[in-house]
């Protein structure tokens, strides 16, 4: 493997060159660099936005293992210690020092758990459609056309048939292999009903609330990505699909997503008139845990 490294990115989707892995990022969507030297004692880096990384160090020769990072030096690592600890050692940032081990535990970004909404699609999915009527018909029929705009902008740009199951259909073995796409609300889809006390998602029958602000499911749609809470290894999506479908049909060059993490849609704008962000009320990511 090289003995120099440099490696720049914005999102864990694409977290890895040779030798180092990020596993955390400061924050996603401003550039993260990290700059990596083996040598015979051990290796040398230096990062920027980055919260979290593991290394593979089997290449470096000597009987002492050192990790100098921005300054800091960890190690050296004897032949006693564990093979995790000397070969494939896993580094974390606690209060602007680095520490040996992983991340603490809990629902954070991290690689193909890291948005936006357009991530979903690239891992097997299923839609999931309401089985009920909410309180608001004019949310149900926004909803319905959406389902069918979906599916037909799939078959017509992708060449697939999309997996489609009511939301009582929807089976264990569905919550382990798919991405989770919902659509509906808590009131019309019980499969997002019975999650929505776990998501940032706040439900009051006729209006729903996001990011602070409360809208009407009158006149607008909550739409958002966020880990599943029943499989936190995959996704669930809120009334949406691939959000470059007005876009995407003229050029493979515009496959690229036109909204972040979450938004809010306005029920009167169709899907195709989206391309330019007409009808996106507000918009944004969440932050490395997934929170406002």
């Amino acid at each position: 493997q090289p003995p120099k490294v440099r490696f720049a990115t914005s999102t864990l989707k694409y977290n890895q060159m040779h030798w180092i892995t990020l596993d955390g990022l400061e924050r996603h969507w401003e550039m993260a660099r990290v700059e990596g030297e083996l040598k015979e004692d051990g290796a040398y880096l230096k990062t920027k936005n980055v919260s979290a990384l593991s290394l593979n160090l089997k290449g470096i020769h000597g009987k002492q293992r050192t990790i100098h990072i921005d300054g800091q030096q960890l190690g050296p690592f004897p032949d006693s210690a564990s093979p995790r600890d000397r070969w494939t050692p896993h580094l974390h940032k606690t209060n602007g020092a680095w520490k040996l081990g992983y991340l603490p535990k809990g629902l954070r970004k991290k690689h193909n758990l890291q948005g936006p909404i357009d991530d979903a699609f690239m891992a097997p999915f299923l839609v999931v459609t309401p089985s009920q009527k909410s309180f608001n018909p004019a949310f149900d029929k926004w909803v319905e056309r959406e389902i069918q705009e979906f599916v037909f902008q799939w078959r017509k740009q992708f060449r697939g048939e999309p997996r489609i199951k009511k939301d009582s259909e929807v089976t264990l073995e569905d919550v382990k292999n798919y991405n989770l796409i919902l659509f509906g609300n808590p009131k019309s889809n019980r499969k997002l009903g019975n999650m929505i006390y776990k998501l940032p998602y706040r439900w009051k029958k006729t209006h729903f609330e996001v990011n602070g602000k409360e809208y009407s499911f009158d006149t607008h749609a909550p739409v958002m990505i966020s880990p599943n809470p029943d499989n936190p290894d995959r996704y669930i999506v809120i009334n949406s699909g691939f959000t470059f479908a007005a876009a995407g049909k003229a050029s493979n060059s515009r496959q690229t997503p036109r909204l972040p993490d979450w938004a809010v849609l306005d029920l009167k704008v169709a899907p195709l008139e989206r391309a330019d962000g007409t009808g996106v009320v507000d918009a944004g990511f969440f932050d490395e845990k997934w929170q406002w």
